[in-house]
């Protein structure tokens, strides 16, 4: 049976970020792995390193996206909250008038 990081490294070696990060298996062969790289062969250690590091650069811009969605979101809430703090005050002008 094959351990762990040689099963990880087999599976993602030579693939680019984008096609290990639309594996159905990643999340849980980077679970499997953490755990498995404490007492490998440096050289394996190194490779699934290496393969780790590609898939961090495939996140990068994904995560640069939903931040951005996110700060737009908040931007789009706030304007929101403000018309309606001016459409409340001008409602209560009305009614002391």
């Amino acid at each position: 049976m094959m351990d762990d990081v040689t099963q990880f490294i087999e599976n993602y070696k030579g693939k680019s970020g984008e096609e290990i990060l639309a594996s159905p298996a990643i999340e849980r062969d980077v679970n499997r792995l953490k755990n498995a790289l404490r007492g490998c062969d440096p050289d394996q250690r190194q490779e699934a390193e290496a393969i780790l590091k590609t898939l961090d650069d495939a996140l990068d811009p994904h995560i640069a996206d939903l931040k951005a969605q996110m700060e737009k979101g908040l931007d789009t809430i706030q304007r929101v909250q403000k018309n309606s703090e001016a459409c409340i005050a001008y409602l209560e002008a009305g009614k002391e008038k």
